[in-house]
Formats: C-alpha cells, structure tokens, sequence
C-alpha cells in the first residue's frame, strides 16, 4: 500500500509539475544584434562584442513596453551572453563572469530581478519544467522560477 501511495504521489507531482510549467510558455530567444522584442517587450542589451554575429553584451539591459514606459535592469544583469528565454512576462537571462555562469529571472514589466542562480560552469537548457544548470536541474514552480 505505501508502494502504491508513493507511486501516485509521484505521478500527482509530476503532473502538477508540468502543467504548471506548461502555462509558461518558455521561448528560446534570439538576440541577434542585441536589440529584439518578445511579446510586446522590446529589448536592448547594450554595446555588444566585436564577433559577427555579437556572443556578448555589456548591458546594462533596457526594456521598452508597448505601453509607453521603460526600464533598467540592475547592472548586476551583465555580461549576458545566450541562452535568453522568455515567455509573456519573465526573462530568464545568462550572464557570465570569468568561467562562472549565473542565470537571472526579470520581470519584463518592471525590470525586477525575481530569481537569481547560483554561481555555475558548463551548458544552460530548459526542458520543460527543468532548469538544468551545469549538472544542477531545478524545477520550476508555479511561478514559471525555481
């Protein structure tokens, strides 16, 4: 019986777990030169690199809304490099500095830094609910973070 209980526990988490991220609606972006819109955000990433086409910005990020009104991501947010992903309202962008990454979410509204990683060397993927970080996976919540 706690073989079976266990079982569905397992099943019911993994069913929250991806239903929850599947109104998350992650994109892989495109930066292109720096300067790109998402939904109804538009980006900069500030001077970029001298590589064709650029790998990195200094920042620090601004994002124009369609309303009218802009912000300032912290410069902390800097030097981002891909993947960025977004979805209707959160940023998740990598940064680096020396060989550590560092994955930032931003709220695309108000330029907030919501979630911030842990230091990390090595890939940045997003499967589904999976945040995998180097050899970390995180799980996102409801909150489309970890």
């Amino acid at each position: 019986m706690i073989r079976l209980s266990a079982l569905l526990t397992v099943i019911l988490f993994t069913f929250w777990t991806f239903a929850a991220c599947a109104a998350c609606d992650w994109r892989l972006i495109d930066p292109g030169n720096g300067r790109f819109t998402t939904g109804t955000l538009s980006l900069d990433l500030g001077e970029a690199d001298t590589n064709q086409p650029p790998t990195a910005w200094q920042g620090p990020v601004t994002i124009a809304r369609q309303d009218g009104g802009s912000c300032t991501v912290d410069p902390a947010v800097g030097i981002i490099e891909r993947p960025i992903f977004a979805n209707v309202t959160i940023l998740l962008i990598s940064t680096f500095s020396g060989s550590n990454r560092t994955i930032f979410g931003v709220d695309g509204r108000s330029c907030k830094v919501l979630w911030k990683s842990r230091p990390f060397t090595g890939d940045v993927t997003l499967h589904g609910a999976r945040l995998i970080l180097g050899r970390t996976t995180l799980m996102l919540q409801k909150s489309c973070l970890p």
